[in-house]
């Protein structure tokens, strides 16, 4: 398991006696930094799964692990619970599936 040292995920994981690798930090508020550290932790992901059977990549709201997982050629499912990610422009709505 990975994760980004941001927020308060690595006192959640200590909380509930996970063991993780962590791999990228946040980036900012800057666009342009958030971009760039999307992409540098896709590679970081990259680094650390080449070579690895992977039959398939679980992510929460990681966009770098989707950019790796497709790069490297590993099934993805990606999770949201975020109701306005369609008008973000990430995903295209009609892939969104609602489940009630």
């Amino acid at each position: 398991m990975t994760a980004r040292d941001a927020y308060q995920v690595r006192a959640l994981m200590d909380l509930h006696k996970l063991s993780c690798e962590f791999i990228g930090k946040h980036y900012g508020k800057n666009r342009a930094a958030k971009i760039m550290g999307t992409v540098l932790r896709a590679g970081q992901l990259a680094k650390r799964m080449f070579g690895q059977k992977i039959d398939l990549a679980i992510s929460h709201g990681s966009r770098a692990q989707v950019m790796c997982g497709y790069a490297l050629g590993i099934p993805t499912l990606f999770l949201l619970d975020y109701e306005f990610i369609a008008q973000m422009g990430f995903i295209r709505p009609d892939y969104i599936l609602f489940l009630r």
